[in-house]
């Protein structure tokens, strides 16, 4: 019978150092994952702060690179509309000129 309470003492003794020893692993899982999260969080974080602010920088150093080209274009622009216009009325005074009445 004192064999039987040792064998099962053993197994306890066994059975609580592999139980201690499992959470010790979960622990140490656990705060790795934490730390995992809390750096890659950061880190995609700084990655995106970095990424917008190249972005924004490089459209407006072309924004401000077009502006002289900008001006230019609508001058042009204004001044074929008005040219248009006038060759719009030509033709329909033409037209009215040949059409049959």
């Amino acid at each position: 019978m004192d064999q039987i309470r040792t064998i099962l003492s053993e197994a306890d003794q066994e059975e609580a150092g592999l139980l201690k020893r499992r959470s010790e692993e979960a622990r140490a899982s656990a705060e790795l994952t934490m730390a995992v999260i809390l750096w890659g969080g950061l880190l995609g974080t700084l990655t995106v702060v970095a990424i917008g602010w190249f972005i924004t920088r490089s459209l407006s150093e072309q924004i401000e690179s077009a502006r002289p080209h900008g001006s230019k274009l609508v001058e042009r622009v204004a001044g074929g509309g008005q040219s248009q216009a006038t060759g719009a009325r030509e033709q329909a005074a033409a037209m009215t000129e040949v059409a049959p009445r």
